[in-house]
């Protein structure tokens, strides 16, 4: 049977947006620092009564080779999140699968449906201040939501990698797939739907938070500087960075199983033979429990494209001319809420019942059949208190 996916998310995933990105390079800001510290030293040395003595000239020497290295990133604190009101709705994910029984007894069966297409799970990261450096670091930093850590799939820590793998996003989702097994009994004459929908809630919001950094001072020398730390002959606030950016996650709030059932007759769509073989220039989709009073050789036949198909949208009470064209009369419905909608679409002699889905267009079901020019006129009526609306599909 057809599987299909009501609602697919759109993933979703392009909620976060880099607007004025900025990634600092920590390389060169933190030899800044370092430039920035050691020009007044330089100075005073050069301004010294005894610039020209061994030791100031070593000394400056030293100074002006002094570089950094190994530049090492630091957490200081939790990413602090406020939540965000929503860009993207919750989303419903449906998998829907039929079973006819067009038996007199009961049919039994064992199926697993599952959907083609995928839903994602987790989340996704998207930084609008991060820093970088050419030193390998994995910088994991939790997440604080109020008085509590955030906790995603018993995780609250986001890790960015520097170095040669930095990025601004970091996404942390997994493809899923819906899916369930079905074991049954199908009653007589019975089409039965089976329903297997999820919610998918978003949740939104913002990052921030400081790190600190630190890097190695080359070459060193302890007759000129205490330490080879940057830290330790800075002021420290000048080693503080900013961590800013957005969060997405993506989860399954609700899952539910239906099954709904639909009485079929003998002559039901799903329990008719399949099209009969016309010859190749009419167009025909004749009921198979019709033929019986048709001859072929009366019908005079008709290029198919001498007339189009035409699909128009279904109002009650509605009047419709078809072309010369041996053909079936089509229907199909579709729910604009997001629960199913039972409905009955009928012509003078005629009557077809659709299950309208939420958000999608059913399946196309043979309302009645024409053998060359015919008029109809049809009715729809909805069984719910929920909008649907119709469309018909036929050759004029």
């Amino acid at each position: 049977m057809k599987i299909k996916i009501v609602s697919t998310l759109l993933v979703f995933l392009c909620c976060l947006h880099l607007t004025n990105a900025e990634t600092v390079n920590l390389d060169e800001r933190l030899q800044e620092e370092l430039d920035i510290w050691r020009t007044p030293q330089i100075n005073n040395l050069i301004k010294s009564t005894d610039l020209f003595s061994v030791i100031n000239l070593l000394k400056i020497s030293f100074l002006k080779s002094l570089k950094i290295s190994e530049v090492k990133i630091i957490p200081l604190e939790p990413l602090i999140i406020t939540t965000k009101p929503g860009v993207i709705p919750n989303a419903i994910s449906t998998l829907i699968d039929t079973h006819a029984n067009c038996t007199q007894s009961q049919e039994s069966i064992d199926k697993t449906l599952t959907s083609n297409e995928t839903y994602k799970t987790g989340s996704l990261y998207s930084f609008t201040n991060n820093v970088n450096t050419s030193s390998e670091n994995s910088l994991n930093l939790s997440l604080k939501l109020g008085d509590s850590t955030l906790s995603n799939n018993n995780k609250n820590i986001v890790t960015i990698t520097t170095g040669k793998t930095t990025t601004n996003t970091i996404d942390e989702t997994t493809n899923n797939t819906l899916s369930e097994r079905v074991v049954d009994q199908i009653p007589p004459m019975t089409k039965r739907y089976y329903i297997i929908s999820q919610l998918i809630g978003f949740g939104y919001y913002d990052l921030n938070g400081n790190i600190s950094a630190d890097a190695t001072l080359t070459p060193y020398d302890p007759s000129y500087l205490s330490s080879n730390k940057l830290s330790k002959i800075i002021d420290n606030e000048k080693l503080l960075f900013n961590i800013k950016g957005e969060l997405a996650t993506f989860s399954v709030k609700e899952k539910r199983f239906q099954r709904i059932d639909e009485k079929l007759t003998i002559d039901h769509p799903d329990c008719l033979i399949p099209k009969s073989k016309f010859p190749e220039n009419i167009t025909s989709a004749i009921r198979v429990n019709e033929l019986s009073n048709i001859s072929l050789s009366e019908i005079e036949p008709i290029q198919s494209e001498s007339y189009s198909e035409v699909i128009e949208p279904l109002i009650n009470n509605m009047n419709i001319h078809t072309g010369n064209v041996v053909a079936n009369l089509l229907v199909r419905a579709k729910s604009l809420s997001l629960g199913f909608c039972a409905t009955k679409v009928s012509t003078n002699t005629k009557e077809v019942g659709i299950l309208a889905p939420p958000q999608m267009w059913s399946d196309w079901y043979t309302l009645d059949s024409y053998l060359g020019e015919t008029s109809f006129d049809i009715n729809s009526s909805i069984e719910c208190d929920t909008d649907v609306i119709f469309e018909i599909k036929y050759f004029k």
